[in-house]
């Protein structure tokens, strides 16, 4: 399967960048059994649309943060009826899993 996990940027303006970790662990693990990409909002200049569009992903894993919550729901809002299978990703999921059960919706 193709898998697209997403690092959102931050809701508020960050004093730093910060190396998206969890993803980086996601994919680590996924790798040769899938294939996978990820992409940064933080660095990466190619919108998401076309990212989505040119890599065809099945799966889009969302990572959920504290400090990116509301762009998470949008990517998750954006891309929920297009056929994609979404995962909500991260401690934030894990931690609290009632809270993210309208992921998507």
């Amino acid at each position: 399967m193709r898998v697209l996990l997403v690092y959102p940027e931050p809701d508020t303006a960050p004093f730093y960048l910060q190396a998206p970790m969890e993803c980086l662990h996601l994919a680590a693990a996924l790798e040769g059994k899938h294939q996978v990409q990820l992409y940064d909002q933080n660095v990466d200049e190619q919108r998401l649309e076309t990212v989505i569009s040119e890599f065809a992903p099945d799966i889009i894993g969302v990572l959920f943060t504290m400090r990116g919550l509301a762009a998470s729901y949008r990517i998750a809002h954006q891309f929920r009826h297009k056929g994609y299978i979404l995962i909500a990703a991260g401690k934030y999921p894990t931690s609290k899993p009632k809270e993210c059960d309208h992921f998507g919706e």
